[in-house]
């Protein structure tokens, strides 16, 4: 396998990975579920029928009450501030982490190809990538799919890798 090759699945792993994730988790939930029961990767028998069938009486309806229409009750406080469960409690400060609004996922800043990358159009881009190496239509490749995503761009860029490879 050559490093453009190598390159070239590099930037194609994520869609892959995304196209391929239903079938993962069905066969990796289901590995799970059959080590959590015991059960064995063979059909287990139908249970036996059972020996006395009595029918079930319907069941009434269940009513539920009305909401009781009075105000909740606000909690008790002192100098402006409510009073917490615990006489003792005092609060100390409230904070979070800047940027933690966005989650804990892995993040991955992908540069531009080359300075200037982002004022040009597609056109340009294409005219560029036609005498590229194959490091250069590979950066292209995992920008464009990371950030921009035109397709004109991604199917130059895979037009030059599949010429180096």
């Amino acid at each position: 396998m050559t490093p453009l090759t190598q390159a070239k699945d590099l930037a194609l792993l994520p869609l892959r990975l995304a196209r391929q994730a239903p079938s993962l988790i069905r066969f990796v939930g289901g590995a799970v579920i059959d080590a959590v029961s015991g059960s064995s990767a063979e059909p287990a028998s139908a249970p036996p029928p059972r020996e006395s069938a009595r029918p079930v009486p319907p069941r009434e309806p269940v009513r539920s009450e009305a909401p009781d229409p009075s105000p909740p009750t606000e909690p008790a406080s002192v100098n402006g501030t409510a009073a917490s469960a615990a006489e003792g409690d005092t609060l100390v400060a409230e904070s979070h982490d800047p940027g933690a609004e966005h989650g804990a996922g892995p993040e991955i800043d992908i540069e531009e190809p080359w300075e200037g990358y982002s004022e040009l159009g597609s056109p340009e881009i294409i005219e560029r990538l036609e005498s590229s190496d194959a490091a250069t239509a590979a950066a292209v490749r995992l920008y464009e799919a990371a950030n921009r995503g035109r397709r004109a761009v991604l199917a130059a860029a895979d037009g030059v890798l599949d010429q180096h490879a």
